[in-house]
């Protein structure tokens, strides 16, 4: 179908491609005929996300049958695995923090070197592009082999978080030995729905139940996904088992592959790809459509006017100028509806990041740094600057989350009909650093005299109970037991205070820093909103300069054909020889895809005649 596709709208472009570039829209249709030839070249990104230790990376080992992503019992995956077709084996590791990446290449032995590990283990790598000369990447399959959510690393969910929206199908990954937890169900309402294009669900390891047992685990996992999403969509649920065709991949017995279910898989990414590359499609019909309607209107308006050469018919004319000078006009205003309705958007997604922010402010002023100073490691030596690093992580987390907010955001705001596509805003990276310090270990002399003097008034005390009852029952007791005693308290009492005076003093240096990098973010976030302001406004502008420059330029016509009927006549057959076939392929590329019956029968077709066509 996508072929059939791309052939139609082809179709439609050489039709009209002398007409188009007579009306000097040679660059226009340049651009779309580039985009259409990327669409066989087009990559289609599927990342695989979930909980740690639900068998994401033996699922991507079993779909290209090869064993890249690290598998074992003890191991878990800590950075992304990028993995596309390229003629040789290749490996390219990228490494530092993302405000800053820098890349080398590295042997393919040395995979799990980067990949197994906490961050300084695998050296600060954020992911790797691993090339493979497979059969089943060279259509543009690229997997992405994400960490897992949910556990202790907070960089994991962080890696996970910054790729999936980069993803073009979304495959979220479950055990069928764990019933999916709040956690998961956070993660995917909040997350996977969010940013996913297009999306399914694994359930991994059925080989572990019994073909019954997984149904119920199938129903559950639906039930569980509506209840939390307060939705009766059903989510496309699949089962398989990783190991069945990791044994078929080895062995190829077919009983292997049949009983791995991985045949839905293979149909369902076919499916979620074609639907993918239907969207773009679907954007580039569009696209021309718009471009044709561009074409033919001013040419309908000119015949129009040829049909009515006189005073009243100008006349009309000149009042629709009015009507779209006022247009223009109320585009320009601040007052007008659009602009009430842009303002009124902005100022709703700012409020929702700027409360989030404040939320997450909170959280990160209060409950972090007390968790950090309250640590066992924070009063250790170069505690100070531990606690340093860890509210950078937290920091630099918070901001590429923020950033994201934003991005998602404008993107929103850019959508709007009235744009027509022309508002494109990027989000620049956040990056501010907190200075890592430790505590001097001073404690002033008073201070400390201070601390001894419970000790020294408990060894008194003691020493009178002692005597006291050695008077009674006759016997003597050493003196250095009651200072002893008296001694023991006071060390304690001394400890305690530098272990405070300590945490004091690392709070004095850590909360204003903490202060001053919200007031950073927050600054941040106004100056993207103030950023995005002056570039809608601009959009806007230009629009206005475009139809102004048509309406004149239309007019000039216009004021000429009128002067002559016979040049009005030769005009009026040239326009519709330049119109009707402009109106007729435009109805053309208008049907491309545009009756999801019928697209869905001639895929249910096409499967029928091609039963075994694989992914991988």
């Amino acid at each position: 179908m996508v072929e059939e596709d791309i052939r139609k709208i082809t179709g439609v472009i050489t039709a009209v491609t002398p007409i188009l570039e007579r009306l000097n829209r040679k660059d226009s249709l340049a651009k779309i005929q580039e985009r259409i030839r990327q669409i066989q070249n087009t990559e289609v990104k599927v990342l695989i996300c979930g909980e740690f230790k639900r068998g994401k990376s033996s699922f991507v080992n079993a779909l290209i049958g090869r064993n890249i992503c690290p598998v074992d019992q003890d191991i878990c995956t800590s950075v992304v695995s990028i993995i596309r077709y390229g003629d040789t084996e290749r490996v390219i590791r990228y490494f530092g923090d993302l405000s800053h990446v820098q890349k080398a290449e590295i042997p393919y032995a040395d995979i799990q070197k980067y990949t197994v590990g906490r961050a300084e283990q695998v050296q600060n790598t954020l992911y790797l592009e691993i090339e493979l000369p497979l059969e089943c990447l060279k259509n543009g399959l690229v997997l992405i082999d994400t960490p897992g959510v949910g556990g202790l690393d907070p960089r994991h969910a962080f890696l996970t978080t910054y790729f999936l929206p980069q993803a073009d199908i979304t495959l979220f990954m479950t055990d069928v030995n764990e019933p999916l937890t709040t956690t998961e169900l956070d993660f995917y309402n909040q997350k996977v729905t969010r940013y996913a294009k297009h999306s399914a669900i694994i359930i991994n390891k059925c080989d572990l139940k019994t073909p019954e047992q997984v149904v119920e685990v199938q129903q559950d996992t639906v039930q569980k996904i509506q209840n939390h999403a307060s939705t009766s969509k059903e989510p496309n649920v699949i089962a398989v088992s990783s190991k069945f065709k990791q044994a078929f991949n080895q062995t190829h017995v077919e009983k292997m592959y049949e009983k791995s279910h991985f045949s839905l898989i293979d149909s369902e990414l076919q499916r979620l790809m074609v639907a993918y590359k239907e969207d773009i499609i679907r954007n580039i019909r569009d696209d021309f459509s718009d471009l044709l309607e561009q074409v033919i209107e001013p040419i309908k308006i000119q015949l129009t006017q040829i049909k009515m050469p006189d005073p009243k018919v100008l006349t009309e004319l000149k009042q629709k100028e009015t009507i779209i000078q006022k247009q223009l006009y109320d585009l320009n205003n601040p007052s007008s509806e659009f602009r009430i309705k842009i303002q009124q958007k902005i100022t709703e997604v700012r409020e929702e990041v700027i409360n989030h922010l404040n939320e997450q402010s909170i959280l990160f002023s209060s409950n972090g740094l007390n968790k950090l100073l309250q640590s066992e490691q924070a009063t250790k030596e170069n505690g100070g600057k531990w606690i340093g690093q860890q509210l950078n992580l937290a920091l630099e987390s918070l901001g590429a989350e923020i950033v994201l907010e934003l991005r998602h955001a404008f993107d929103r705001i850019s959508r709007i009909e009235e744009f027509q596509g022309m508002l494109k805003y990027q989000v620049k990276d956040f990056s501010y650093s907190i200075m890592e310090v430790n505590a001097e270990n001073e404690v002033p002399i008073h201070r400390r005299l201070m601390s001894l003097v419970p000790g020294m008034g408990a060894g008194f005390a003691t020493n009178l109970v002692v005597g006291s009852l050695a008077g009674v029952f006759g016997f003597g007791l050493p003196l250095f037991i009651p200072i002893a005693v008296g001694l023991g308290i006071a060390a304690k009492s001394h400890s305690d205070t530098v272990r405070a005076s300590k945490v004091a003093e690392l709070r004095e240096q850590y909360q204003p820093q903490i202060t001053v990098a919200m007031q950073q973010l927050r600054t941040f976030v106004e100056s993207r909103f103030t950023e995005f302001q002056q570039v809608w406004i601009k959009v806007v502008s230009q629009r206005v300069q475009e139809v102004q420059t048509t309406l004149q330029t239309l007019m000039a016509d216009l004021n000429k054909l009128s002067q002559n009927q016979k040049t009005i006549l030769s005009r009026k057959m040239e326009l519709e020889r330049l119109m009707n076939p402009l109106v007729t392929q435009k109805h053309m590329i208008d049907l491309i895809l545009s009756n999801p019956f019928q697209a869905h029968e001639n895929k249910e077709e096409k499967l029928r005649q091609d039963p075994n066509e694989t992914i991988c």
